[in-house]
């Protein structure tokens, strides 16, 4: 049985460390990304791009990832939230995380057909 492709889905990523190396372009995937590179810049593409999906460093300068997915969480209910990081996260991070509406941690770098297939993967399609 072939698999099912995701369509339509926007993907705003917000990472100054460049932890997503290489562009996201695949023919199994219509995805549309958009990049920026504070959570500040992030907050306020929102509202024009209005992504399914934000993937976040946890480190960002001016407001951390966790911070940011607090603010996306109170006032955006539907988009999906993803954090990554190069470091080690514990239990109690990815605990907290889930109370601030983290769908999942992902350990970085992360490749972009990686990202791809983890939300196809984890049925992570906007509803």
């Amino acid at each position: 049985m072939p698999q099912e492709s995701i369509k339509n889905v926007k993907l705003l990523i917000v990472d100054h460390a460049d932890l997503i190396r290489e562009s996201i372009d695949s023919k199994n995937f219509d995805i549309t990304v958009k990049k920026v590179v504070t959570g500040k810049d992030c907050l306020l593409e929102l509202d024009p791009f209005k992504p399914d999906f934000v993937l976040s460093n946890l480190m960002l300068p001016e407001l951390d990832g966790l911070s940011l997915a607090r603010l996306i969480r109170g006032k955006y209910s539907h988009i999906r939230l993803l954090l990554m990081t190069d470091i080690p996260f514990s239990p109690s991070l990815q605990k907290v995380a889930r109370l601030e509406g983290v769908e999942a941690m992902l350990f970085a770098p992360i490749s972009p057909q990686r990202l791809l297939q983890y939300i196809h993967v984890k049925g992570l399609s906007p509803s």
